[in-house]
């Protein structure tokens, strides 16, 4: 009783300390989601009532959505009614306690990698809590924290199962889960195959058993899903990967990899500038023998992930949110580096552990203050900011008598919200955009003649990808609002002049079935056009 009574507060101290300083620092970017937790959302809420998995009732179905385990946890959310008012809570306070959960999960793989490390076993939670990318996209509204929580679950039954190899696959539910919550999820399943492949080959037949239904758990709930997902959208990967990969080829990855300044390569590079103190220890850890089988665990969900954003050419979005889900790894890693350096050391561990919290804490300052005041200065593409965008083109249709406005813009999680019709300039929720990007010899055509949006709003670097105000289209057809002009050409808010050619209202109730008609629809029209050049 006495070590029992003398355990728990070892335990619930460290998690109510760390807690808090996650809390705390989460709360230096106030209530911020980004708009694309708009997006989940309304796809969300669109399940919820029946209209089908579309960005607004009576669109057609399109993936436009790269989390759909998140959505459908958000669907449920929404079906209970959780999602009250603009459901901005919802996806704060949900993102947060993942993030809480992500947290003592790392000190669980801590302990379950390392398990002499068992007194420095919060050091790892408490870097992550310091730590500006993960505290700040772990509260951002999207799937992030839930992708990482995930992964670090799957780690910790992987490598309980190699000591236990008669316990059940649980971590092939896992990696499901990771494959679900994110599309380049699934690789990590050929990573953790590997990983038991080295470690405990299968030698009798009993272990060729255990290894082909831990697989056949893997696969077969993914290819249920997989066949759900073509039966509905009539593809094998979601619109969101022809929308920000179309660009870019597997079959090109080595000419990526072999290039330093590729985009990719330099998303990776900022990354391990401004994450240096952690990524510096995490390297010391696989200088020491020993532990083989965790740090190869570790070394490859962090080098797939460097892999993955080479090929993808890294993220506009700032703090390195395509490395959140690999942070964790990092943490203990660099958790194991300062035991082994400081191992010699009277007290040497607590000291050196507390100046990498001390660094850590230090590098964070400046950048978490800057996305603060980004996000009061509405300069980080924030769901609030685009709400109220929406309300704004709504209230513009009223007074000039638009039942059904159509709204073209690159940020469409809000006005998506505010029960606007959209057509998506980023293409996330546009099969022709996506497909076609903005060649010229199909993308005014499409705008202009096809689809005639009453509202045209386009800033910063999609005027200039997109080349929309350029055109000749454009300007017959459009009169500025707002407007500016700057290098990347002209910005703004614009309306049709003619308000009688726009497009026409919605005409068909909305429901699931529909949704996926439309959609079988418009991708046979797409189709038609021929082949992307």
């Amino acid at each position: 009783m006495r070590t029992l009574a003398a355990a728990t507060p070892r335990r619930t101290v460290p998690v109510a300390v760390i807690a808090s300083v996650y809390l705390a620092h989460a709360s230096v970017f106030g209530w911020y989601i980004a708009d694309d937790a708009g997006i989940s959302l309304a796809y969300a809420r669109n399940l919820a009532h029946g209209f089908g998995p579309v960005l607004y009732a009576g669109a057609p179905a399109v993936e436009g959505y790269s989390n759909p385990l998140w959505v459908a946890i958000l669907t449920v959310a929404s079906g209970l009614r959780l999602d009250v008012g603009d459901g901005i809570v919802l996806l704060k306070v949900g993102g947060l306690l993942l993030g809480l959960a992500t947290l003592v999960l790392t000190a669980v793989l801590s302990r379950t990698a390392y398990p002499e490390n068992v007194e420095m076993q919060w050091l790892a939670p408490a870097i992550l809590a310091l730590w500006t990318p993960f505290t700040f996209w772990s509260g951002a509204g999207l799937e992030n924290p839930l992708y990482a929580g995930c992964l670090v679950a799957a780690a910790i039954l992987q490598l309980r199962e190699l000591t236990n190899p008669s316990s059940r696959p649980w971590s092939a539910v896992a990696l499901l889960a990771v494959a679900l919550a994110r599309p380049e999820g699934c690789a990590f399943f050929a990573a953790f195959l590997a990983h038991r492949l080295l470690h405990a080959p299968p030698r009798t037949l009993d272990a060729v058993g255990h290894l082909a239904v831990w697989c056949a758990v893997f696969l077969a709930g993914f290819s249920l899903f997989l066949l759900a997902r073509h039966a509905v959208f009539g593809a094998w990967v979601p619109n969101t990967y022809y929308a920000k990969a179309g660009g870019r080829h597997l079959i090109a990855l080595a000419y990526y990899l072999s290039d330093p300044a590729d985009s990719g390569w330099q998303y990776v590079a900022l990354f391990i500038r401004s994450g240096w103190p952690v990524v510096f220890a995490a390297c010391i850890s696989f200088l020491a023998p020993g532990h083989w089988r965790s740090k190869t665990l570790i070394a490859a969900i962090v080098g797939g992930t460097c892999l993955y954003v080479v090929f993808v050419g890294g993220d506009f979005w700032p703090q390195a949110r395509f490395f959140t889900a690999s942070l964790p790894f990092l943490a203990i890693a660099a958790q194991r580096g300062i035991f082994i350096a400081a191992q010699r050391l009277p007290r040497g561990r607590r000291v050196a552990a507390a100046g990498l919290l001390a660094v850590v804490a230090f590098i964070s300052i400046r950048p978490s203050l800057d996305l603060s005041r980004q996000h009061q200065n509405d300069t980080l593409i924030s769901l609030q900011g685009r709400l109220a965008q929406g309300r704004k083109v709504r209230a513009l249709a009223d007074a000039a008598g638009i039942a059904d406005p159509l709204y073209l813009d690159p940020d469409i999680g809000g006005p998506a919200l505010v029960g606007l019709r959209i057509l998506d300039l980023g293409g996330l929720t546009d099969v022709h955009i996506a497909r076609f990007q903005y060649d010229p010899a199909f993308f005014p055509t499409y705008v202009f003649d096809e689809r005639r949006p009453h509202f045209i709003r386009t800033q910063a670097n999609w005027t200039r990808s997109s080349r929309i105000t350029e055109y000749r289209q454009f300007s017959e057809q459009y009169v500025a609002i707002e407007e500016k002009r700057d290098a990347l050409g002209r910005h703004g808010l614009f309306i049709r002049r003619n308000l009688t050619t726009a497009a026409g209202p919605r005409t068909s109730q909305p429901s699931f079935a529909q949704a996926v008609r439309d959609g079988r629809a418009v991708r046979a029209r797409e189709k038609e056009r021929g082949r992307p050049r």
